[in-house]
């Protein structure tokens, strides 16, 4: 229960802005009002600053069921305070009964219209909606009472467009939202080009939470590779024994994999020419490359270790026993394979693009480190090890979307397997968790 010196403080840190007095006047003489009407009614013409101080006194306000505001318990405690204070006296309108509307909830959806015909529907119907776990949720135009009424949460969705002058009440009614977008006029007209077939878009969430991408299979479309594409460069590339291998990719197409002999060929696919720069470091080769295709064969079990930097573009990898992996990730698409029977180091930093990454760990005795840092795009890792290798597992998360499991049951964010610390093979996944989407499937056999 709450204090009722809290609730003073409360009430005194509310009014004693000119402002919020003025609403709570405002609705005790007026009310039930709407929000765009109280709005009008406060000359107030920004829906920033307006929406802000409403949600600053959102304890002392509640709405009927027609979406209008009306003083709760401790706003009329509120008001009588500021007549109090001002020496005056205001007629009171009484307050209405509110009637629940029944909740109807839409879910599991790739993406969902919200249309003013649909919200007319529910409203009709007695029916308050709750949007949770969709990819795409598009708002469309339609008075804010309305959209205030008939929507109770939006939780658990990726990417929201709404209206600009329905953004304010949407931000009362939202969490767990990671990307709003917010436009004017009629429905946003959303980018179509795509270069990446991304396989996964089908099956993409049963459940946003449960399952955020269900395959992550890349296809490089004829489009980014031209049917008239020309060969620019073919150099054989030497290698050492444990060589380290660097590559930093901004554009273009990648495909990393292991063959007899070293060798990298460069095909120009536009109007531009590829832009390629290799450096030797004692035992480091260093990639740097943009636009056009590039192919880079690897001679088997050459490199131990791998450093990948791209922040456009695309890349195929695919490179057995490695012992270090690293990749720094801000935009475009990764797919990566890695098979191995030594224990491996492996740390990934996304702030954009998808990354999708199979790694299957044969038995080795050892320690192998996964450390996953997730600030933004989406990953989706597969693990593959042997029923020799015991499982820890420690995940921080601070925002976005994310699901850990284990032959397919989910797993605490701290899990440990029995035996873990007398184990001779031992894998620690680490993940920090700020933003994006991270789905990480453990397969044991």
């Amino acid at each position: 229960m709450v204090k009722e010196s809290d609730e003073l403080d409360y009430i005194l840190q509310v009014i004693s802005n000119r402002l919020r007095r003025e609403i709570i006047k405002l609705i005790a003489e007026k009310g039930p009002i709407s929000y765009t009407k109280l709005m009008k009614e406060t000359g107030i013409d920004d829906s920033g600053t307006f929406g802000f101080h409403i949600k600053k006194m959102r304890k002392l306000l509640k709405k009927n069921d027609l979406g209008e505001y009306m003083l709760n318990r401790m706003g009329l405690k509120a008001f009588e305070l500021i007549k109090e204070l001002e020496g005056g006296k205001v007629k009171v309108i009484r307050e209405f009964e509110e009637n629940e509307f029944e909740e109807f909830i839409i879910s599991d959806k790739l993406s969902f219209e919200f249309n003013e015909a649909i919200a007319k529907k529910l409203y009709m119907e007695k029916k308050k909606v709750i949007f949770t776990d969709i990819v795409n949720l598009t708002i469309h135009p339609m008075p804010p009472e309305l959209f205030d009424v008939v929507v109770k949460e939006i939780s658990d969705c990726l990417t929201v467009y709404v209206p600009k002058d329905l953004k304010d009440i949407f931000y009362l009614k939202s969490h767990d939202v990671l990307s709003v977008k917010s436009y004017e006029g009629e429905k946003p007209k959303k980018k179509s080009k795509i270069f990446i077939d991304l396989g996964f878009i089908p099956e993409l969430l049963s459940n946003v939470l449960e399952g955020v991408i269900s395959s992550f299979e890349i296809n490089l479309k004829p489009s980014l590779i031209s049917k008239k594409r020309e060969l620019y460069l073919e150099n054989e590339i030497k290698y050492w024994e444990n060589t380290y291998l660097k590559i930093e990719l901004n554009g273009g197409v990648l495909d990393i994999t292991e063959g007899g002999r070293g060798y990298l060929r460069v095909w120009k696919t536009g109007r531009k020419d590829p832009d390629i720069d290799i450096e030797y470091e004692n035992t480091a080769i260093k990639f740097e490359m943009n636009n056009g295709y590039f192919e880079l064969i690897v001679p088997y079990n050459k490199t131990k270790k791998l450093y990948i930097n791209t922040n456009g573009g695309i890349i195929k990898a695919k490179l057995d026993n490695l012992t270090e992996n690293i990749l720094e990730i801000s935009g475009g698409y990764i797919n990566q394979e890695i098979s191995t029977n030594k224990p491996l180091i492996s740390n990934i930093r996304m702030d954009g693009g998808v990354a999708n990454q199979y790694i299957k760990i044969d038995g080795y005795s050892g320690e192998t480190e996964l450390d996953n840092i997730i600030n933004g795009g989406v990953y989706r890792g597969i693990l593959e090890i042997c029923e020799d290798i015991k499982l820890s597992v420690k995940a921080d998360k601070f925002g976005g979307l994310s699901k850990i499991e284990l032959n397919g049951e989910r797993v605490s964010d701290h899990y440990m397997d029995d035996g873990f610390n007398d184990a001779t093979s031992k894998l620690y996944l680490n993940l920090e968790l700020n933003g994006g989407v991270s789905s990480i499937d453990i397969r044991r056999k």
